[in-house]
């Protein structure tokens, strides 16, 4: 997979500095550069153009970045990373995980993109020979004091609203009934996928994105 069938988009926060990765896999972006767009480096890639929801970003946070290359973009595989996230490529024999199954590194610098291949587009052309989806491993949630993804989602922490989960829930139930049986069996579960990073497979993503930002009925 070459850089014309295979874009990552990196969504980056002005209140959130951090290193910029960009080589042929990585393509970062500012993330709601419509409403400051003084305080974007030149470095980055914009979402304000074309057909955006820049100035929705404070709602939308790193998916105004998603749904810019939905719009805007034409690839074979799609990827999101955000902020100072990013999927680490590195063997698992090497990995050392916390118990929310992610890997902090104190600094970034050309050590840890190599450690964690983010500049060797080798290693996903393997992944994705083999798979159309890539997302982060599962955490298991009792190991961190919670019984369910709901149970993590409505204590976890003060800036997420159970109402908005709840909100979601109706949504899907009225608009997305065909989804409703996998939803309440993620909910229900102690299993749940962070971050929000992944590489699908355009026809994944196109489905995907189009049920993120609602713009067809069930399928």
């Amino acid at each position: 997979i070459n850089k014309m069938n295979l874009k990552i988009c990196v969504s980056y926060r002005k209140d959130l500095p951090c290193e910029v990765l960009k080589n042929d896999i990585y393509i970062p972006f500012c993330c709601g550069a419509s409403l400051t767009p003084e305080m974007w480096s030149s470095k980055l890639e914009r979402d304000d153009t074309g057909d955006n929801i820049s100035s929705a970003s404070q709602e939308y946070c790193e998916l105004s970045v998603q749904y810019w290359a939905w719009k805007n973009m034409k690839a074979d595989y799609f990827g999101l990373a955000h902020y100072r996230r990013f999927l680490s490529l590195a063997p698992e024999s090497t990995r050392c995980l916390n118990s929310w199954q992610t890997i902090e590194e104190q600094t970034f610098n050309e050590i840890s993109k190599s450690v964690h291949r983010l500049n060797d587009a080798s290693e996903i052309q393997n992944l994705l020979n083999k798979y159309e989806v890539i997302v982060p491993i599962e955490t298991e949630l009792k190991n961190v004091g919670f019984a369910s993804v709901e149970d993590q989602y409505k204590k976890g922490a003060w800036y997420l609203h159970g109402e908005d989960l709840d909100l979601t829930k109706e949504i899907i139930e009225k608009y997305y009934p065909s989804y409703s049986k996998a939803m309440k069996e993620y909910l229900s579960g102690s299993k749940a996928i962070f971050c929000n990073l992944f590489i699908l497979k355009d026809k994944f993503f196109q489905d995907y994105s189009t049920f993120l930002f609602g713009e067809e009925k069930d399928p």
